[in-house]
């Protein structure tokens, strides 16, 4: 039951964010390529499904931290946010969660799709473009590349204190 539920999600995801026909145009927002060009790139691809675990593999990687040391660090780290950033680490999770604001506001990804949508990357972080994979699902690995690679850059920054931060603080 709960796979033929999982294949409905996908296939309902690859119906309404699939690309239509493809045409060379780069997103204002995001600089992705939003066309298909059905190259499957390098040795290394992987098809990940959009869902923390996906994230935390893609962290993991880039950074060598457990993903989990950035959940509920800080005001936006984790499910929700708000209030004012602690430091740059919370930072990267503002910037990620506005990233994905976007994707729904300019209708690139819907709230099904944001979840279900799949992405190739090579290496650590570098998205793949494929026939099978939607805009949305390419603009989702965008946003999770940069927070990835934010986490890296600000790495020296990270601080114990503001893990499992408390949000009433925020």
């Amino acid at each position: 039951m709960k796979m033929r539920v999982r294949l409905m999600l996908i296939a309902l995801a690859l119906i309404k964010g699939g690309a239509s026909s493809p045409s060379v145009q780069q997103h204002p927002l995001l600089g992705i390529d939003t066309a298909d060009d059905g190259r499957q790139e390098g040795r290394f691809l992987t098809r990940t499904r959009r869902s923390l675990l996906g994230f935390g593999k893609m962290i993991k990687c880039e950074t060598g931290k457990n993903p989990w040391d950035y959940n509920g660090y800080g005001c936006h780290c984790g499910k929700g946010g708000k209030g004012k950033t602690v430091d740059e680490i919370d930072r990267c999770c503002y910037e990620h969660d506005k990233c994905y604001r976007v994707l729904l506001e300019k209708g690139i990804c819907n709230r099904l799709t944001v979840y279900a949508a799949t992405y190739s990357t090579k290496g650590c972080t570098n998205c793949v473009s494929s026939l099978f994979i939607s805009s949305c699902g390419k603009a989702l690995c965008k946003c999770d590349v940069e927070a990835a690679r934010c986490f890296k850059r600000n790495d020296s920054k990270f601080q114990d204190r503001n893990k499992n931060y408390r949000k009433s603080s925020c």
